[in-house]
């Protein structure tokens, strides 16, 4: 029992200072939830050890989840390369873009693409919520960058061949579609959309 205890706050005191530091080194508050939640875990816990308290075995779990178990799982996104708040940021736009709220869905999606400017979904997110609202050359600008953070993108290709023939920039849009063939030639719409224009 006691060495279960002496474990439990070597471990959760080491991943709230692991934590903390990566933080600040990030200067990133993403983190500052899971610290609190961290640091209220092992205050109950350490109160109830100064106390002499027994503690039931679901307040027990609870302790333990928040203040090892969910910065355990931090550290290993992190570990992955999966960023925190990208995934945040964007589950609350698709969020509100589901409530129809696009115009604060774009200010979080900015406001990403400000602390992460390499955020594919960000940028393509951004690019179909200004498609909708008639901004199209947002829109191709948005579509490119997400070509430039990954060259596979192949549906990014096609709808910048899209806008550019909507903005009736025909020989543009056939340029594009052909560098798209020229990477993905199975790229079905790409072709059918290259032959509709040729045609014209």
């Amino acid at each position: 029992m006691i060495f279960e205890k002496i474990f439990f706050y070597i471990v959760a005191i080491a991943l709230f200072v692991i934590i903390f530091l990566q933080m600040m080194r990030k200067k990133d508050n993403t983190y500052l939830a899971s610290l609190i939640l961290q640091g209220i875990g092992i205050l109950v816990s350490l109160i109830c050890l100064i106390a002499n308290v027994n503690i039931n075995l679901i307040i027990k779990i609870i302790i333990y989840i928040i203040a090892i178990i969910i910065p355990i799982m931090l550290l290993v996104l992190e570990k992955k390369n999966i960023n925190l708040t990208e995934i945040i940021y964007i589950g609350i736009s698709k969020s509100l873009i589901f409530c129809k709220e696009e115009k604060q869905a774009k200010k979080l999606l900015l406001a990403l693409i400000e602390k992460k400017s390499d955020s594919k979904t960000a940028h393509k997110m951004l690019a179909e919520i200004y498609e909708k609202e008639g901004g199209i050359r947002k829109a191709i600008d948005e579509y490119v960058r997400c070509i430039e953070i990954n060259k596979k993108d192949y549906d990014s290709y096609y709808k910048v061949a899209l806008l550019l023939n909507d903005l009736e920039k025909k020989e543009e849009a056939i340029e594009m579609l052909y560098g798209l063939l020229d990477k993905k030639p199975d790229y079905y719409n790409g072709a059918v959309t290259l032959g509709d224009l040729l045609v014209e």
